[in-house]
């Protein structure tokens, strides 16, 4: 992260914003595996990564499940969604999260989940 950060990326920024606490790991260490470690309020962080994606200029933001890609002559042009929506674009970002093919199993009970019943993805 911190690279991205020396980059002037976004997710750097962001944890500067919504930080709890940072410290600096490995100090009794050599310099070469000394790192900082930041711990961010994750609710903040997520808002206000939120509105920093949706103020940026020409870019759409949809979030969904994706089904399937639009791909004509080898391009991807596009995604629909599990609801039929088609959405059509010069490029097109998939983030596959982090509860891919998660399940919840209570006893007998088993269902697809993801971290505090999230959607699977």
């Amino acid at each position: 992260m911190r690279e991205v950060d020396a980059l002037g990326g976004e997710m750097g920024r962001n944890i500067d914003k919504t930080y709890v606490q940072m410290r600096m790991l490995n100090t009794g260490k050599g310099p070469a595996v000394r790192a900082l470690r930041a711990q961010a309020d994750k609710r903040a962080y997520s808002i206000e990564m939120k509105h920093t994606i949706e103020r940026e200029p020409n870019l759409t933001l949809r979030q969904g499940i994706v089904d399937d890609l639009i791909v004509e002559d080898g391009t991807v042009k596009g995604v629909i969604t599990n609801t039929g929506a088609r959405y059509g674009a010069k490029s097109v970002v998939l983030t596959t999260g982090t509860a891919a093919r998660g399940k919840i199993i209570i006893g007998e009970l088993m269902y697809s989940s993801g971290p505090n019943n999230s959607q699977p993805q």
